[in-house]
């Protein structure tokens, strides 16, 4: 299970932009970033990490995971990541359905709906 995990939520209310939104296993919000919807989400990972509000434990102590989805898949996504001490989960929607269906007990991570 992840200790944190990533929502992007678009409003279109605002004009297209766009609400990166970190928030931890219980889905507490940790940090906000807004951006344009034009911008590729994994463009605002270095800071939305960087602006999380908490202190983190000490990753050798308590390991820290990180839930994506598949658009932040790549090398310069991971190196931001792990260069942070956060272990990666990058799923995409249709791999988190198939391990849903496998076992019906299988916590996917929360929609944009769940989290505000």
């Amino acid at each position: 299970d992840c200790n944190l995990q990533l929502l992007v939520l678009s409003l279109f209310k605002w004009n297209y932009y766009k609400r990166h939104l970190p928030v931890d296993g219980a889905g507490v919000p940790l940090a906000l970033v807004v951006t344009r919807a034009n911008r590729h989400d994994v463009s605002q990972l270095e800071t939305l990490l960087d602006s999380i509000i908490i202190e983190r434990p000490d990753s050798f102590e308590v390991p820290q995971h990180l839930c994506l989805d598949a658009g932040y898949t790549g090398e310069p996504a991971l190196e931001i990541v792990v260069l942070r001490d956060f272990i990666p989960h990058i799923k995409g929607r249709r791999q988190e359905r198939a391990e849903k269906e496998r076992d019906p007990t299988h916590k996917a991570r929360l929609s944009g709906s769940q989290a505000v």
